[in-house]
């Protein structure tokens, strides 16, 4: 890793900073790992350049900052090892659409012979199971398909980001300050896996594209690519109050989207057809249009009447809008035989608005002095002050290939299914109203 960083004030109130970062991630040879042909190229490119500036106006009392820069992140080792386990398992499988398997040893990086073997689909690995710990019997080998864990393009650069920020802070009366500002981001190169055992095979009813298998003799097999990326847009406005005249005061409002192929490397994550990821453009799974946050923070003063004083009281108050979530069919629709994320109809990804989120939390404390040299610190906290049911997940699998009747649109609609009679309810709810006393002695 080198970096390198400079400052220079072409002005008393502005300063201007420029920076270099550049790292190279050295990977082992593929003899060491016995990894199966060759491992991944060494990314050479991950040049990082940074500027930023500050520009203080009113004497101080106000400040302009702004910066850009180029953040590239290491390997992804956690998520590319999987694949190296799944690649080339037991035999390549046949793929003619996608380059890469023309010539597999040279253009995938794997362990060689790995992976599974399963049945297909759950029906039938229900009844196998069972027969499997009630007589024993194992399954019929003709029955069999390879399970990869997955396949990964050998050429994988580093995935990087590039952010650019704006903030401006003015201090609008003593000891109060307000700021302004813009925040993005923009991720690129991140891990996508894609359900490449498919050919395509005509459409479905709902026009969303239909495969038959690409290679028979496997069940779903996923390839990771650096395909994914998200871009985020936010405003903030803030306020902040230095604690003086015994309180202080601290608010933050985001008014932020955020869109992306994949939120994260989950199976229900993956693109519904891997020739057309790009129809997975959409609301990433951790958009929060609106949020607004306060803390404050408050003692009562020494010349209070005595049954008054010692106290200090401090809250914390958070709201947010609503997540947006996908609704799942919850099994194979389009044929590829990878059913995690195959979705109703042809409906897009995150268009199930959630619920919102109000939480407050309270804690007071009051000091009592016992001698000269004990104290007794007595306090209450208050989590959840309001007991609010703040719903942070929701069964969303649908059960049909089609909906019957109208389209789900929001949490509590009304809306559900025949097929999946949980579908809408809450699967994880935040905690629920939790009240802690302490006790602390000091000398």
């Amino acid at each position: 890793m080198f970096m390198r960083s400079d400052q220079w004030r072409p002005a008393s109130n502005l300063t201007v900073m420029l920076g270099l970062r550049y790292d190279i991630d050295f990977f082992p040879s593929a003899s060491d790992i016995r990894l199966n042909g060759k491992i991944h190229p060494t990314n050479y490119g991950n040049v990082q350049p940074r500027v930023g500036l500050a520009y203080s106006f009113r004497r101080g009392k106000g400040v302009v900052r702004a910066g850009f820069g180029l953040f590239t992140g290491p390997f992804d080792y956690s998520d590319i090892l999987v694949s190296w386990q799944g690649a080339s398992a037991f035999t390549y499988m046949n793929q003619p659409i996608l380059p890469g398997f023309s010539d597999p040893s040279a253009n995938l990086a794997g362990l060689g012979p790995s992976g599974i073997v399963g049945v297909n689909g759950p029906l039938l690995a229900s009844q196998a199971f069972s027969a499997f710990t009630h007589t024993g019997a194992y399954p019929n080998p003709s029955s069999l398909l390879q399970f990869p864990l997955g396949y990964v393009q050998r050429k994988f650069p580093n995935a990087y980001a590039e952010q650019a920020s704006l903030e401006v802070e003015n201090e609008v009366a003593k000891d109060l300050f307000v700021s302004l500002g813009y925040e993005f981001v923009h991720a690129l190169k991140l891990p996508l896996y894609l359900s490449i055992n498919g050919v395509p095979n005509g459409t479905l009813p709902s026009g969303v594209q239909s495969f038959t298998p690409a290679d028979p003799k496997f069940g779903f097999s996923l390839q990771a690519s650096p395909g994914g990326y998200s871009i985020y847009h936010a405003g903030t406005l803030g306020v902040r109050k230095h604690f003086a005249h015994h309180y202080s005061i601290l608010g933050n409002y985001t008014f932020s989207k955020s869109i992306d192929l994949a939120t994260d490397v989950q199976l229900t994550d993956s693109p519904m057809d891997y020739l057309r990821p790009q129809l997975d453009h959409a609301l990433g799974d951790n958009d929060v249009r609106h949020r607004f946050v306060l803390a404050l923070l408050g003692e009562s003063p020494s010349n209070w009447t005595p049954a008054l004083r010692n106290f200090k009281l401090s809250m914390l108050n958070t709201l947010q809008s609503p997540r947006h979530y996908t609704i799942f069919a919850g099994f194979d629709v389009n044929g590829d035989g990878f059913p995690f994320s195959d979705r109703v109809g042809n409906i897009g990804r995150n268009t199930y608005r959630g619920d919102a989120s109000y939480t407050t939390d309270l804690r007071l404390q009051r000091i009592f002095s016992l001698r000269e040299r004990f104290k007794l610190e007595a306090g209450v906290e208050v989590f959840n002050l309001f007991n609010r049911a703040n719903v942070n997940a929701i069964d969303t699998v649908y059960g049909a290939a089609d909906f019957v009747g109208r389209v789900p649109q929001k949490f509590g609609d009304g809306v559900g299914s025949a097929a999946n009679p949980t579908f809408g309810s809450p699967s994880f709810a935040a905690p629920a109203r939790q009240i802690q006393l302490a006790l602390r002695l000091n000398f």
